[in-house]
């Protein structure tokens, strides 16, 4: 028994969304997903399109399937792929966290010496018959 699973997860973010008006009236939206060097089309309908709420640059998780169309014109075949979303999930961004700079008297006392230590090191000297160590 076999059977086939078209099944995707992507995450990056979005770019050139827009709400589509359908011939049929279905509710639509349309954006790219960068993701690594990629751009990928994504298309989501009916309660997913009403209910999206994203912005262009706003980092997203989509679940979907694959798809794919072809066209021809003049005389060349042509053929695209798309993910249609089931979910999508807007991904909060972690806010960095900004670090204050150390002060002259912090910097003093953040200087851990050893316990075996010196202060001051002697130069070794070698007098090419035996080793330093």
């Amino acid at each position: 028994m076999s059977f086939d699973i078209n099944r995707c997860t992507f995450s990056g973010k979005v770019g050139k969304f827009k709400r589509v008006d359908t011939r049929t009236g279905t509710p639509m939206i349309t954006f790219r997903l960068k993701c690594w060097k990629e751009l990928i089309k994504v298309a989501g309908f009916k309660e997913l399109a009403e209910d999206c709420v994203i912005n262009d640059g706003d980092q997203v998780k989509i679940k979907g399937r694959l798809q794919s169309s072809s066209w021809e014109y003049e005389g060349v075949r042509y053929r695209s792929f798309q993910i249609v979303a089931d979910e999508i999930e807007v991904l909060k961004e972690e806010q960095p966290v900004q670090k204050k700079k150390p002060t002259e008297s912090q910097k003093k006392s953040t200087r851990i010496r050893r316990p075996h230590e010196p202060e001051h090191r002697e130069p070794v000297h070698n007098d090419g018959d035996t080793m330093p160590f």
